[in-house]
């Protein structure tokens, strides 16, 4: 049989071994043989990937979790926004949050002149 192959192959102008390597696939994708299918094995591959994206993905949603579950659990004053940080604090303790903000009528303050909501106003 080696002997065949090496012929065809070489009127071919094709190693013998490749010549045998589709030999045997065919007789895999026939059924002659026992082994894994073309059509298999491109679905395990194609399914490898997938679930290496999935795991990918799901890493990326636990280091957003954590990073959100860190936000939340800080208390409030320490959020960055200065307006929302204040505001909850000064209702808890029983602050005037109507009064007006003291920097939005120092001349030369960003503020200067400017009238805000109540709402937005601070102590």
């Amino acid at each position: 049989m080696m002997s065949a192959v090496r012929h065809v192959a070489g009127l071919l102008g094709m190693s013998p071994e490749t010549l045998r390597l589709w030999q045997r696939r065919y007789e895999v994708d026939a059924g002659t043989k026992p082994g894994v299918t073309t059509d298999a094995a491109a679905r395990i591959k194609q399914l490898e990937k997938e679930v290496s994206e999935l795991h990918k993905a799901n890493e990326v949603l636990k280091a957003a979790s954590v990073f959100f579950a860190k936000e939340l659990d800080r208390p409030f004053s320490q959020h960055k926004c200065p307006v929302l940080s204040r505001l909850p604090q000064a209702r808890l303790n029983g602050a005037d949050v109507g009064a007006e903000d003291a920097s939005a009528e120092e001349p030369g303050s960003k503020g200067a002149g400017r009238v805000f909501p109540e709402e937005w106003q601070l102590s």
